[in-house]
């Protein structure tokens, strides 16, 4: 188990350390006010860097994916997508309706980042 821990670190540095990737930073910027993303995005790094190792087996990015859509633009859902996750994580994919798909994260992801990347695309042209 240390072995694949180590391993991961080394292909996932930024689960590992708690960073947020690309599409996280996305998300939470399209869910959420710049009054509450500082304190989500630490929520989220501890999060991650607490839980990471003990999903060694299971793909984080679905469990990340219940998370953010599970408490999409509502910080006090967030906070319950996390302790969900924290608890058990079936129960946050049933929650996320996640759970009878092994894509369903994957469509849900491309569809929003179709939305976010047209969003910015929009605003980029009012400029």
């Amino acid at each position: 188990m240390k072995f694949f821990s180590n391993l991961m670190k080394k292909i996932f540095p930024e689960k590992m350390d708690g960073n947020l990737s690309q599409w996280e930073e996305d998300i939470i910027e399209h869910f959420y006010n710049d009054l509450e993303r500082a304190e989500i995005c630490e929520d989220i790094k501890r999060f991650k860097q607490e839980y990471y190792s003990i999903y060694d087996e299971f793909p984080f990015d679905r469990i990340m994916l219940a998370v953010y859509k599970y408490g999409k633009s509502k910080r006090d859902k967030l906070s319950k997508a996390l302790e969900l996750a924290k608890v058990d994580w079936r129960d946050l994919l049933v929650a996320a309706k996640f759970a009878n798909n092994v894509e369903a994260h994957n469509n849900w992801k491309a569809e929003l980042m179709s939305s976010i990347e047209s969003r910015k695309a929009h605003e980029t042209s009012k400029e």
